[in-house]
């Protein structure tokens, strides 16, 4: 529960680049498809359960950049590029976003 909770509040919002849906109501991604990517901070985003969709079936990709933006790649090779909306929380990458969790 602690990975889902750090997730949600570094990133506040679906991370589909233009997305507006509050990550409370998003699901959980792995970046790097599990069960080759680890389940953990590095490799997680919120999508809404839309976004999660296209990307699921709809041959999206995305890749994790080393500032934690996300570049998307759409089905016809169209990149996206990175901006505020598919950053983590007030831009900050994973390594530098601290969460502070009160059980």
């Amino acid at each position: 529960m602690a990975i889902v909770r750090y997730v949600k509040a570094r990133d506040r919002r679906c991370r589909f680049r233009g997305c507006r849906r509050a990550a409370v109501h998003c699901d959980l991604d792995h970046t790097i498809a599990f069960p080759s990517g680890p389940t953990d901070v590095t490799n997680l985003h919120c999508l809404c359960r839309y976004h999660h969709r296209i990307k699921t079936h709809a041959a999206w990709t995305v890749r994790r950049n080393p500032d934690g933006t996300l570049t998307w790649t759409s089905p016809r090779g169209k990149h996206t590029a990175p901006n505020s909306t598919t950053r983590g929380r007030m831009g900050a990458s994973p390594a530098r976003c601290t969460i502070i969790i009160f059980d």
